[in-house]
């Protein structure tokens, strides 16, 4: 192959690459518990107001079941509001692999009623990050010298 031609190539799979992940979540790990892992995208954040929005994937360290449907991660939407401190799910899936992965074997989209964010509570960093707040609790940021 040429010099051009391999040039070529090497820009074609770059434009390929670049297309190809435009779609793809970058899930960021945010927290974790006894039970799951909990990431957040936040490419979803979107801001109206006093409220916010974000999508959160929870990856759940064993299989979990509801109602003989059996799923391994979950994709809830979930809307703040900034200046009332509480939050409540817009929209959910079940998936029956890690990560999302999998057609989803269930779903919601009926908002939950809104409830309160838990003080110090995972709830609250995810509402912190979608609501644009920098001072989490237990978190400092260092100064430059």
């Amino acid at each position: 192959m040429t010099g051009e031609g391999a040039m070529r190539k090497a820009i074609f799979m770059l434009l390929l690459v670049g297309a190809s992940g435009s779609g793809l979540a970058v899930w960021e790990l945010k927290g974790t518990n006894q039970s799951s892992y909990i990431y957040t995208d936040p490419a979803t954040i979107h801001k109206n107001g006093s409220k916010a929005t974000m999508s959160d994937l929870i990856e759940y360290k064993t299989r979990q079941s509801e109602n003989d449907v059996y799923y391994q991660s979950s994709k809830v939407e979930v809307e703040y509001d900034c200046d009332e401190k509480q939050y409540r799910n817009l929209s959910a899936t079940l998936h029956p692999y890690s990560m999302g992965g999998g057609d989803a074997v269930a779903s919601f989209t009926s908002p939950d009623a809104w409830q309160p964010i838990p003080p110090g509570s995972g709830i609250e960093v995810l509402g912190n990050l979608a609501c644009g707040k920098t001072a989490i609790k237990g978190e400092h940021k260092k100064k430059k010298k």
